[in-house]
C-alpha cells in the first residue's frame, strides 16, 4: 500500500501543470574533471572521419589546453566538402551529470547553445551532435555561422536559438511525462562535427583545419521539479531498477580492453627500442 500511494502520489503531480523556467548549464568543457577506472575523459577524445576524404595519419589530436580541445585534419580538399568528427573518449551517461562531463540532467525543450571555439578555416561549419537519452538516436544541430565576421585563429562564439522554443507557457502544448521511463531524460553530448567547404570571396584555401573547441554550453528548461525527482529516485530504489547498467558494464569491458591494448602497445614498442 505504501508504493501504491506513492505512485498514485506521482500521478497526481502529472496532473498539475508545473511551468519550469529557463536554466543554463555547461554540457561540455575543455577541462572537465572524470574519468572511467582511471582513464581520463578529456585527454582521450577522439577524431574520426567518415567521408572517406581522410587516412588516420590526417587526423591529429592533441591534449586540451587553455584554449580548448586540440584537433588538426589535414590535406582538406581544396574544391569539395569533406567532414570529421571530434567524439568522446567513452558514453558520458557514465560521467556526473551537470558537470561539464558531456552531460545534463533533467532537461526538456532547448531554448539555446552556445560554442566557444577557434579555427583557422573560417568559411568551415560547425555542428554539435547530441542525443536526448543515453542509448538514444544521435541528432545534430548545425549551429549559425557569419562566416565574414569569424576571425582566424581567434576565440568566437556561434549561438543557436531554437526557433521552435515557446517563452508563453499558455501557448505551449500540454503534455505529461513518465518520471519513470520514457525516451527523453537529459542531454548527452554525442561529438562536435566539422563540414570542410571550399573557401570562397576573400578567404584563401588552406590545407590544415585546426579546431579548438573551449566549451558548449546550453540554456533549457527543465522536465522535472525537484519533487518529481525525488519521486523517481524512491521508485528507483524500492524496486532495484538500474536502466543503464548493462550499457554501463558494457562500456566499462570496453575501456578496460582498450587501455589493455594501449599497455601491450607501450610495453611492444619499449622493447623494440632496448633491442636497438
Amino acid at each position: 500500500m505504501k508504493t501504491l500511494s506513492k505512485i498514485i502520489g506521482i500521478l497526481i503531480i502529472f496532473a498539475i501543470a508545473t511551468p519550469l523556467f529557463a536554466k543554463e548549464n555547461i554540457l561540455i568543457k575543455s577541462d572537465a574533471s572524470a574519468n572511467l577506472e582511471g582513464y581520463d575523459f578529456v585527454s582521450n577524445f577522439e577524431i574520426t572521419s567518415d567521408s572517406g576524404r581522410y587516412k588516420n595519419s590526417d587526423l591529429i589530436i592533441l591534449s586540451p589546453n587553455e584554449k580548448g580541445f586540440r584537433f588538426l585534419a589535414k590535406n582538406v580538399p581544396e574544391y569539395s566538402t569533406s567532414n570529421y568528427k571530434i567524439i568522446p573518449a567513452y558514453p558520458v551517461f557514465l560521467n556526473e551529470p551537470n558537470t561539464g562531463a558531456g552531460y545534463i540532467y533533467n532537461v526538456s525543450t532547448i531554448k539555446s547553445i552556445k560554442v566557444i571555439f577557434t579555427t583557422n578555416r573560417p568559411y568551415d561549419n560547425i555542428s554539435l551532435l547530441y542525443s536526448t537519452s543515453a542509448n538514444g538516436p544521435v541528432k545534430k544541430i548545425k549551429m549559425p555561422q557569419d562566416f565574414n565576421s569569424i576571425k582566424s585563429m581567434e576565440e568566437n562564439e556561434l549561438i543557436f536559438e531554437n526557433p521552435l522554443y515557446e517563452p508563453d507557457v499558455k501557448k505551449r502544448e500540454v503534455k505529461t511525462t513518465p518520471v519513470l521511463g520514457g525516451d527523453i531524460e537529459g542531454l548527452y553530448f554525442q561529438g562536435i562535427e566539422i563540414t570542410t567547404n571550399p573557401a570562397y570571396g576573400y578567404s584563401d584555401y588552406s590545407e590544415y583545419s585546426v579546431i579548438y573547441l573551449k566549451e558548449v554550453s546550453v540554456i533549457y528548461d527543465e522536465l522535472f521539479t525537484e519533487e518529481q525527482l525525488e519521486q523517481k529516485k524512491i521508485l528507483k530504489e524500492d524496486f532495484g531498477i538500474d536502466e543503464s547498467a548493462g550499457e554501463r558494464t558494457k562500456a566499462t569491458n570496453k575501456v578496460k580492453e582498450k587501455i589493455r591494448i594501449r599497455e601491450n602497445e607501450a610495453s611492444l614498442m619499449d622493447k623494440a627500442s632496448e633491442d636497438k
